[in-house]
C-alpha cells in the first residue's frame, strides 16, 4: 500500500491532482479509520496510469469512469474509436485553420510588395459556403464560428465619363442582411486535400484570372475612397503575356479588409481588391 505522497511521487504528479481525482470519483483508494488519510493499492495504481493515460487522450472524466468500470471490451472499443474518429476530424479543423492563416500571409504579402500597382494573378477555384447550408454540420459549422469569412463585396457603377464613380455596397455590407450572405470561403483543393464533400448549396467558383490591387482607404470614407482607387485605374490596360485586359466596369468584385488602428481616431483599412476582367 501506498501513502498519498508516494503515489504522488511514483507518477511524478502533485498531492492535489492525486486528491481531485479522489474528489471526481476515478480513484477510490481505502482511507484508514483513525485519521482518514488514503492508502492506495496497487489497482490503484494501475487506474491511475490509465487516468492519465485517457485523460491525455482527451477523454472527459465521465467517460474515463465508464471506460475503468466497463467489463465488455467491445463497447471499450467502440469508444475509443469514437474518440480516434473526433481527433481525425479536429485534425482536419486545425489543417483548415492552418491554410486560412496561410491565405491571409498572402493577402498581407499583397500589400506590403504589390501596392497600389495593378497585377493579373491566376486565382484557386473555390466554394462558397453560406452560412444557413452550414449550421449543425463539422468541421464548417464550427469552423464558421471560429473564423466568419473575411470577405465582402461591392459593385462598382460609372458612368459615361468615369467622372463620377459610386460604390455601391452589396448585401454583405448591409448589417441588416449579414444572415443572407455570411459563411465561409474555402479553396477547392483543400477540399480534395482530405476528401471532404462540400455542402449541396456551396457556390462554386472556378479559376480564373483575377485583376488585384491593394490600397489605404479611411475608416470614415470607406465607400468614397474606394470608388476614387477604382475610378483611377478602370481605364487601365494591364498586360498579362501580352493579352490586353481591363476590368468589368458593371461587375460586382470581391475585397479584403484589413483593420489598422482600431478605436484610434486615424483607424484605416488596408484593402486587396480581386477584380473580373476582358
Amino acid at each position: 500500500m501506498l501513502k498519498t505522497g508516494e503515489l504522488s511521487k511514483l507518477f511524478d504528479i502533485d498531492r492535489t491532482t492525486l486528491n481531485h481525482y479522489v474528489r471526481q470519483g476515478l480513484l477510490a483508494p481505502s482511507a484508514e479509520e483513525r485519521n482518514k488519510y488514503h492508502s492506495y493499492s496497487f489497482n490503484d495504481s494501475v487506474a491511475l496510469a490509465y487516468i492519465r493515460y485517457y485523460r491525455g487522450m482527451g477523454f472527459a472524466t465521465e467517460e474515463i469512469t465508464d471506460l475503468l468500470k466497463e467489463a465488455d471490451h467491445d463497447k471499450k472499443s467502440a469508444s475509443i474509436k469514437a474518440k480516434q474518429e473526433e481527433i481525425g476530424k479536429q485534425i482536419v479543423l486545425l489543417r483548415l485553420k492552418q491554410l486560412l492563416l496561410e491565405n491571409t500571409q498572402r493577402f498581407l504579402d499583397l500589400i506590403r510588395f504589390a501596392g497600389d500597382k495593378p497585377q493579373i494573378i491566376p486565382m484557386a477555384a473555390y466554394y462558397f459556403l453560406p452560412k444557413q447550408d452550414i449550421e449543425g454540420t463539422h468541421p464548417w459549422s464550427y469552423l464558421y464560428r471560429m473564423v466568419p469569412s473575411l470577405e465582402f463585396s461591392a459593385c462598382c457603377h460609372l458612368n459615361d465619363t468615369a467622372a463620377d464613380p459610386t460604390v455601391l455596397p452589396s448585401a454583405s455590407l448591409d448589417f441588416n442582411d449579414l444572415d443572407e450572405v455570411s459563411g465561409l470561403s474555402l479553396r477547392e483543393d483543400w477540399f480534395s486535400e482530405y476528401t471532404l464533400e462540400p455542402p449541396v448549396n456551396a457556390i462554386y467558383h472556378p479559376s480564373e484570372d483575377k485583376c488585384v490591387i491593394s490600397f489605404r482607404v479611411s475608416d470614415s470614407s470607406l465607400n468614397n475612397d474606394l470608388a476614387e482607387h477604382i475610378a483611377h485605374m478602370n481605364d487601365t490596360v494591364l498586360d498579362s503575356q501580352d493579352v490586353p485586359h481591363k476590368i468589368r466596369r458593371f461587375d460586382p468584385f470581391i475585397f479584403y479588409i484589413i483593420p489598422t488602428h482600431y478605436g484610434s481616431e486615424d483607424s484605416f483599412y488596408d484593402c486587396v481588391c480581386f477584380f473580373d476582367i476582358d
